[in-house]
């Protein structure tokens, strides 16, 4: 029964919690996030089949991943607070600032000219009809003809994750109209989102947005930051309830359906229920005949790096094969934890996940402590945690793409001084 993994994930959670003390360390947030992910599917879409054995691989992946964070976590009673943060905060956020509106106007630029080449290649008008036809006509061409955009288009429009990830560490410090700015990635992504109908890039900026202002919270208050409010699980309700609307509204795109009203999308919805809930139903039926020594090495975890490098093959999707399920849809995404199996076997997988736990949480131990470079590693953790409900985050190079930036631009950022003298002596 399914009920008794869940029971033991969400005994977990508990002890994660009362043993790290925040919900934000690694081990207490990995936990009480996937017993939502687990649950969520459960309540909304019964009708999808979940195994039990497949809730029990979760399950150890998760216990895994805490007995991992024991190890490195300190077991004093004294909270983890900044005892000095080790860069001018006044002076990071200026330059951050500054340097959130350059690679906004980057991927904002990059997003335009998909627009106007679409609008040019389909012929289509320039009207909000010619707009809306555009992302069925790019899906199709992505999905039917392996389209991909010029790589002068592309650079320009991996700037989009980098600004989401300084817009999540500047929001606090801006004032007034100026937070607007913070959030504008997110917007950027959300055109380009519309206009390709494609909705992972939507969650991607979102995901990395929030692990970037959670991430700036530690490294400015540490354990004293409260993330457990009514506020923040509001806005968590508020986030749900946005992605499956955002979800068939660009499905809504995507199939070409030129009007919308409240009956369309509640239409779109229940033919996108499987899209939306049903990962941990496909990842639960592959896993019954699964091969579970398989050996890729990563082609499926960083399935994009792979493909760069002339290693693998990444498929559009990730997997071609899709799973069918009892309430006639079908989907071709698996969790996480498919990719890791087939990449470093079920062994391998747990061994995996029993090192993102102490090098998470060393990071997040140092983030706490008010050291600003690892705060970086813990963003990288924070976004891998909420998106791997679907997959990897780290298939897609635009994503590498953002956090070998990001290293590079905190580590000038903090070591400066060191490198000027270096540079001129």
């Amino acid at each position: 029964m399914v009920i008794f993994p869940v029971l033991v994930l969400l005994l977990l959670s508990i002890f994660a919690k009362i043993y790290f003390r925040n919900w934000l360390a690694p081990g207490s947030l990995f936990s009480i996030i996937w017993f939502l992910y687990i649950i969520m599917p459960l309540v909304f879409a019964p009708d999808l089949p979940v195994s039990s054995i497949s809730l029990w691989v979760i399950v150890f992946s998760v216990f895994s991943l805490i007995t991992g964070s024991l190890l490195v976590f300190p077991i004093n009673n004294r909270k983890l607070v900044p005892s000095k943060i080790d860069i001018d905060l006044e002076i990071v956020n200026r330059i951050l600032y500054k340097i959130l509106i350059y690679f906004s106007v980057f991927s904002l630029t990059g997003v335009l000219l998909i627009l106007l080449n679409g609008i040019r290649k389909y012929g289509l008008s320039k009207t909000f009809e010619g707009f809306w036809q555009l992302g069925y006509f790019y899906s199709y061409a992505r999905y039917k003809e392996n389209w991909v955009p010029p790589l002068r288009i592309r650079i320009l429009t991996y700037f989009i994750y980098p600004s989401a990830l300084i817009g999540g560490y500047v929001f606090e410090y801006l004032k007034k109209w100026k937070k607007f700015i913070a959030i504008f990635p997110i917007l950027i992504m959300g055109l380009y989102s519309m206009i390709v109908a494609a909705r992972a890039g939507f969650y991607l900026s979102l995901f990395v947005w929030i692990s970037g202002m959670l991430s700036f919270k530690l490294w400015k208050l540490g354990e004293k930051y409260k993330f457990f409010t009514f506020k923040n699980v509001f806005l968590f309700i508020l986030i749900v309830v946005g992605l499956i609307f955002s979800y068939s509204f660009i499905q809504s795109v995507r199939i070409g359906k030129n009007s919308i009203s409240m009956t369309s999308l509640k239409e779109i919805y229940q033919n996108s229920k499987v899209g939306i809930w049903g990962s941990l139903s496909a990842f639960s039926i592959w896993f019954e005949k699964a091969n579970l020594f398989s050996f890729t090495g990563g082609n499926y975890t960083f399935a994009g790096l792979f493909d760069l490098l002339g290693i693998g093959f990444r498929e559009q999707g990730l997997y071609s094969e899709p799973i069918y399920l009892s309430s006639g849809g079908s989907t071709n995404i698996y969790t996480i934890f498919r990719a890791l199996i087939d990449d470093y076997s079920i062994i391998g997988m747990f061994v995996f996940w029993f090192m993102v736990g102490i090098l998470s949480t060393i990071a997040y131990v140092k983030t706490c402590k008010g050291k600003f470079v690892w705060s970086v590693f813990l963003s990288a953790f924070y976004s891998l945690t909420f998106f791997s409900n679907l997959y990897s985050i780290y298939i897609f190079n635009s994503i590498l793409f953002c956090w070998i930036l990001i290293l590079i631009l905190f580590c000038l950022l903090k070591y400066w001084n060191s490198i000027k003298k270096i540079i001129f002596s």
